[in-house]
């Protein structure tokens, strides 16, 4: 019969060997500390224990009033957008487009702006207005595309109209 081998671990060699090389370098730190850096090393673990809790409060709240100042400017900008589609469907709705509105407007490149817009921006090192440049785009967007709705529908029942007679 053959003899069987049992493995061996070195899980106990291994942990003695831990213990030793921590309880070595912990004797070498500490061993060689005078009084003076002892109490420095005491003051600076206490202040530490002592501060902490109250760094982290301290924390807490402007990280809560950061993100309450983030909550209220999407909120508002949120707002401002309703207002201004509210605003702009109305526009829509009520307001009748000249000739000169209708035969120039499909010309217009509505996406972006002009070399001299731009260069404007950089020289200024300012973007005042872009969002209200934005807001007028989608505006005319919209209309022409409420306008040519318009039209289509016009041409469907013009031609329903000669087919009926």
């Amino acid at each position: 019969m053959a003899s069987s081998t049992r493995p061996t671990f070195a899980l106990p060699t291994s942990l003695h060997s831990y213990t030793t090389n921590v309880s070595e370098t912990l004797n070498e730190t500490f061993g060689n500390l005078t009084y003076t850096d002892g109490m420095r090393l005491l003051i600076v673990i206490c202040g530490y224990i002592l501060l902490r809790p109250h760094l982290i409060k301290i924390g807490a709240r402007i990280q809560a009033k950061s993100h309450a100042d983030l909550d209220k400017q999407a909120a508002a900008e949120a707002e401002e957008e309703e207002r201004d589609r509210k605003y702009e469907e109305s526009y829509t709705t009520s307001a009748k487009m000249d000739g000169n509105f209708l035969r120039g407007a499909k010309d217009v490149d509505l996406d972006t702006d002009s070399e001299e817009e731009r260069e404007m921006g950089k020289a200024a090192g300012t973007d005042w207005g872009k969002g209200a440049r934005k807001r007028q785009r989608r505006f005319v967007k919209r209309v022409l595309e409420a306008e040519e709705k318009r039209r289509e529908e016009e041409d469907v029942e013009g031609i329903e109209d000669l087919l009926e007679e």
